[in-house]
């Protein structure tokens, strides 16, 4: 990939850009569509409505400490674990108690919340 002289509209841009803007100067865009030409079929799962948080949906202080919290304990086994697996192997035959894992750190009390305040947002 070639240096892009306008990162922030390469592949670290956080936002959106209406199809109908051209950006002049892009000289990353050949290889990015390149790059996410592995993602297409993946990303025809997906409803661009119903299955992304908007940027705008924003939690209550209450709700965001919780979210905090929890994600420390979950995001400190996720980097662990996932350390573990590629280097020793095992996702097989640890993976369901894994996933109970998550949930007792709040996994699924987070999606609740994030849940909670999407449906408070987009109605």
């Amino acid at each position: 990939m070639k240096d892009n002289l306008f990162p922030g509209l390469s592949d670290r841009f956080t936002g959106w850009i209406p199809d109908e803007v051209s950006i002049k100067g892009d000289t990353n865009a050949d290889d990015l569509l390149e790059v996410n030409k592995a993602y297409d079929e993946q990303r025809s799962h997906f409803d661009h409505v119903k299955d992304y948080i908007p940027d705008y949906v924003n939690p209550s202080p209450e709700d965001n400490n919780k979210l905090s919290s929890n994600n420390t304990q979950i995001l400190n086994v996720v980097m662990q674990k996932t350390a573990t697996w590629m280097s020793k192997g095992g996702i097989d035959g640890e993976w369901d108690a894994y996933c109970k894992q998550l949930d007792s750190l709040g996994l699924q009390e987070n999606v609740k919340i994030w849940q909670k305040w999407y449906d408070t947002y987009t109605k």
